[in-house]
C-alpha cells in the first residue's frame, strides 16, 4: 500500500511535480530530495524561487546575553544593539549561501524570483545574484523587496534582463544608461518608493 502511494506521486507529470513543490516554500521544497533518487533533483527544476529573509531560522545555539547588575543602562543598550546586528548579519550571511547553493544546483530555467531582505545602498551579494540571473536564466517575473535605511541601488546587469513581464520593485534606486530602452515585454510594472536617477 506504502509503496503504491510512492509510486502515485513519482509517476506524476514533471508539470505537476513542479506545480506542487512551488507551493512550498524553498526549504522544504529542497528538503524533498530525501524521499527517494527519483525526487533527489525535482526540487531542481521548479521554476519559480522565492526568498524572505523572515524564513532563515537562527541556529538553535543562540548566545544570550545577560546584562550585568553593575552595567548602566547605555552599556547594555549599545552591547544588546551589537548583539542584535550580529545576529541580522548572521542571518543575512545564511540567506545568502542558501541562495547561491539553490542557484548552482539549478538544472532548469528560473522564470519567477523573488528576493525581499533587509539591504544598504549597495550589497554586492546582491549584484552577483542578479547578474547571475541576467546571464544564465530567462526570468520573466521579478520582485525585489527591500527595506533599510537607504534604497539599494540597482547594478547594470539589472537592465538585461529583457524578458521581464512582471517587475516589482520596492526601495531601490534605479540608474539607467542612456542606450538602454526598456524592457519590451513588460505587462505589469510596481514601484514602491523607489527613485529613478
Amino acid at each position: 500500500m506504502q509503496a503504491q502511494r510512492r509510486d502515485r506521486i513519482t509517476t506524476l507529470p514533471q508539470t505537476i511535480i513542479e506545480i506542487i513543490l512551488c507551493l512550498l516554500p524553498i526549504e522544504e521544497a529542497a528538503r524533498t530530495s530525501i524521499l527517494s533518487r527519483e525526487w533527489r533533483y525535482k526540487w531542481t527544476t521548479i521554476p519559480k524561487l522565492v526568498f524572505y529573509q523572515s524564513t532563515v531560522q537562527t541556529s538553535t545555539k543562540e548566545i544570550t546575553v545577560k546584562r550585568p547588575r553593575i552595567m548602566k543602562q547605555r552599556d547594555w543598550w549599545n552591547l544588546s544593539r551589537l548583539e542584535s546586528e550580529r545576529r541580522a548579519k548572521e542571518l543575512r550571511c545564511k540567506l545568502f549561501c542558501a541562495i547561491h547553493q539553490v542557484l548552482l544546483l539549478r538544472q532548469a530555467p528560473i522564470l519567477d524570483f523573488t528576493l525581499s531582505i533587509y539591504t544598504h545602498h549597495k550589497c554586492y551579494e546582491i549584484d552577483q545574484i542578479i547578474l547571475h540571473l541576467s546571464r544564465n536564466h530567462t526570468v520573466m517575473k521579478l520582485r525585489l523587496d527591500f527595506w533599510g535605511e537607504s534604497s539599494y541601488r540597482l547594478p547594470s546587469s539589472f537592465f538585461l534582463l529583457r524578458h521581464l513581464t512582471d517587475l516589482s520593485l520596492e526601495r531601490c534606486d534605479i540608474y539607467h544608461e542612456p542606450i538602454f530602452n526598456g524592457f519590451g515585454n513588460l505587462t505589469s510594472f510596481i514601484l514602491k518608493q523607489t527613485i529613478d536617477l
